[in-house]
């Protein structure tokens, strides 16, 4: 080793001990410790990264490895070949959905940990793929298939497995589990001829892992690091806020799952430094954000609230709730940051709306979007009592709204796509959002599974077709959705630590303030059908010297100095103004007749 990474592991252990202290007996921690440090003995080369984790230019594309498919070649090469094409620099890291063999639950239903599905690729071509993109490998640890290797090898009583999967012992108090499904808790298996009781917290095929078992925590840190050497710049920890149960409570973010994310999070600092952990915890929001600790849990978090909040916006053509909430979050400590998402292989959740939206209007959104025929899918909250838990559909037919327009359709769409590239944080796009994929019903009849209509393969000859196709929906939304990122990008402005001030003009035109060190920008989004026109009192003060409208589809400024925002119109106006901090100016100062406008050849729909 080299004598940093002497200190790294060194450093490490002494964290590690501290933290497996509050798990296990004092007895069973010191063998753990020396486990995990000689885990890290192959990658003792690695540096120490000297940038910070993210900038305005990151951004993350969510996909899986056979969301696009070629005859004669595996997806994973396909979808890297893909990229390479037509996608390019838009997106810095990937997040590569569960390419592991798995028996359901497309792919996180895991039969082996070490391994790339074979009608998928092999490690050859992960790792290819690690050479153009910082890749997202999921952690699926709460749970893992009731038809894998290690299940298995529990079945037959062999070491260390016959401990590994969770059977709760007579009288253990699950009254007040918190559950994300219908399904039983405890599912009944055939174990040699007995029938033992496990806890299948997401369905009967998904069997919940118990940590209270050392080596089943070792192995999965031996699984963390592998996923480092295979090329894994991030590890997205699923459905981690399940991780412990303890008799008589929700088995939610009980302490020993939070002591384990930051083992993890001090793993992966000392194996390889400027490597991430995200968390998904698709709960309310207070609880989502604990994630980050004290800033030594996760460096990223998805902000659940952020996909539903933005629906009710564009479905209600009011502001109110989505604002409230934007300007009330708190910043995330030093090095961390929000993931900002509206779509992804799960439906779209509804539980980060919890005390944010009042009830009412959560279930009338939800009879709109029932009456499309979108699903809903439901969790069990009591003995025969259920609520709505997701909403089951593409993020770009949630936002079709009533009417028929395609344009309207779109202009729709991106509007809230922009909201997410403006507010701070990381973006992540999932790839059905990127090119318009629209609901598929024919795979939720095919599989029986809501979350399918959103989880939909293209063929590479046939999306192909539809991006050069000048008429087609995908090519339009691709194309301006690529331009915005690339803009985002150049845009100081919306690093993910500028701070940011969210407000709203007339209840219906949000406005978000990044003010940067010696720039401004000015998000404006009009979340109606119908043209608002704001004042200049209507915008932040006070701000002065010469602005650009950089990014919009349909923002013109008219004579009187009144700027007007079309139906579904949003704009960033930047400032040029060189001075290092928000000018203190007169009202009297501030022109719209200022602006400029900055239009690119092939403007946004409409």
């Amino acid at each position: 080793m080299t004598d940093i990474t002497k200190e790294r592991s060194a450093r490490f252990s002494s964290r590690a001990r501290s933290l497996l202290h509050q798990i296990y007996d004092p007895a069973e921690v010191d063998p753990l410790v020396q486990r995990l440090v000689t885990s890290l003995d192959g990658l003792s080369n690695r540096g120490s990264s000297n940038e910070g984790p993210f900038d305005q230019a990151t951004a993350m594309l969510i996909s899986y490895a056979d969301s696009i498919r070629c005859a004669g070649q595996s997806p994973i090469r396909t979808l890297d070949e893909w990229l390479q094409r037509r996608v390019g620099d838009c997106f810095t890291h990937l997040h590569l959905l569960p390419f592991y063999p798995s028996s359901s639950d497309a792919g996180f239903s895991v039969k082996d940990y070490r391994e790339v599905d074979p009608p998928l690729g092999d490690w050859s071509d992960v790792e290819r793929l690690a050479g153009r993109y910082k890749l997202c490998f999921d952690l699926v640890l709460n749970h893992a298939s009731a038809q894998g290797n290690w299940f298995e090898r529990f079945e037959r009583g062999m070491e260390p497995e016959r401990d590994f999967f969770l059977c709760p012992e007579p009288g253990f108090d699950t009254r007040h589990v918190t559950r994300p499904r219908q399904s039983p808790l405890l599912t009944d298996f055939d174990i040699d001829g007995s029938t033992r009781r496990l806890w299948t917290t997401f369905g009967p095929d998904q069997v919940d892992l118990d940590y209270r078992n050392p080596e089943l925590l070792a192995e999965m840190m031996d699984i963390v690091v592998e996923y480092l050497r295979r090329g894994a710049h991030m590890l997205r920890l699923d459905a981690v806020a399940f991780l412990w149960k303890e008799s008589g409570t929700t088995c939610l973010h009980r302490p020993q799952t939070h002591a384990v994310v930051k083992l993890i999070r001090a793993l992966v600092d000392a194996a390889s430094p400027g490597s991430l952990i995200l968390t998904e915890t698709n709960v309310p929001h207070e609880e989502n954000v604990s994630y980050f600790g004290d800033g030594d849990e996760a460096h990223l978090v998805y902000q659940f609230s952020l996909a539903p909040l933005l629906l009710h916006a564009i479905e209600t053509g009011s502001t109110t709730y989505l604002c409230k909430w934007a300007s009330s979050c708190a910043d995330p400590p030093e090095g961390c940051t929000f993931l900002n998402f509206t779509a992804s292989h799960d439906g779209i959740a509804l539980r980060p709306l919890e005390g944010l939206i009042p009830k009412r209007w959560v279930r009338r959104l939800l009879d709109r979007m029932r009456s499309r025929g979108y699903h809903v899918s439901d969790r069990m909250v009591a003995e025969g009592r259920t609520e709505a838990y997701e909403l089951n559909c593409s993020y770009f037919d949630a936002c079709r709204g009533f009417s028929t327009d395609a344009v309207e359709h779109e202009r729709r769409f991106l509007l809230t796509q922009a909201v997410a590239l403006t507010l701070k944080g990381v973006p992540a796009v999932y790839i059905h959002s990127l090119i318009a994929t629209g609901n598929v019903p024919a795979e939720v009849e095919k599989t029986g599974q809501a979350r399918a209509i959103n989880r939909s393969n293209w063929d590479q000859l046939e999306l192909d077709a539809s991006l050069d196709d000048r008429s087609s929906r995908h090519r339009r939304v691709f194309e301006a959705y690529a331009r915005l990122l690339r803009q985002r990008s150049q845009r100081p402005e919306l690093h993910p630590d500028v701070p940011q001030r969210v407000s709203e003009a007339q209840g219906r035109v949000l406005i978000v303030h990044r003010p940067a060190a010696s720039s401004q920008l000015l998000g404006v989004f009009n979340f109606t059908g119908t043209t608002a026109w704001l004042e200049p009192d209507d915008l932040p003060r006070p701000l002065e010297g010469d602005w650009e409208i950089e990014a919009h589809n349909g923002v013109q400024r008219a004579a009187d100095e009144r700027l007007m925002l079309t139906p579904y119109a949003f704009c960033w106006l930047v400032s040029r103004s060189s001075s290092g901090a928000v000018p203190r100016t007169s009202r009297e100062s501030h022109r719209l007749s200022s602006f400029t406008a900055s239009i690119s050849e092939a403007p946004i729909p409409g």
